[in-house]
């Protein structure tokens, strides 16, 4: 079974606007560098395994993923953490809309977790 994966960083638009607010460029070109490298991750490890990048941007993905790969998810939420220097929230469903209900409940649930 497939299964669609929404994930957002945690915080990451108060971040850069705070550093765009304060002129701090380079902070700015850190902080998108780390993101993309952290999104690529969660892009290479779809892709390797069978499922396909729906949309990613910015500090957010949907994609898809085969079912006997769901047990990944944490892990792959901490390498997201470790390169990007910031927490992931994920949404899991059997469709588009569930992930991101899923994703928008992790949100309004504290942040940094998964549900499904």
């Amino acid at each position: 079974m497939i299964f669609y994966i929404s994930t957002d960083g945690d915080d990451i638009g108060t971040r850069v606007g705070r550093a765009a607010l304060a002129n701090r460029e380079d902070e700015m070109v850190q902080l998108s560098g780390a993101i993309k490298r952290a999104n690529q991750q969660i892009v290479s490890f779809a892709l390797a395994n069978g499922g396909k990048v729906l949309t990613e941007g910015g500090d957010e993905c949907n994609l898809t993923i085969p079912g006997d790969r769901l047990d990944q998810i944490e892990n792959l939420r901490q390498q997201w953490r470790d390169a990007a220097g910031a927490t992931l929230s994920v949404g899991i469903g059997r469709n588009i809309s569930e992930a991101g209900r899923a994703l928008m409940a992790a949100k309004l649930r504290g942040k940094d977790q998964v549900v499904l």
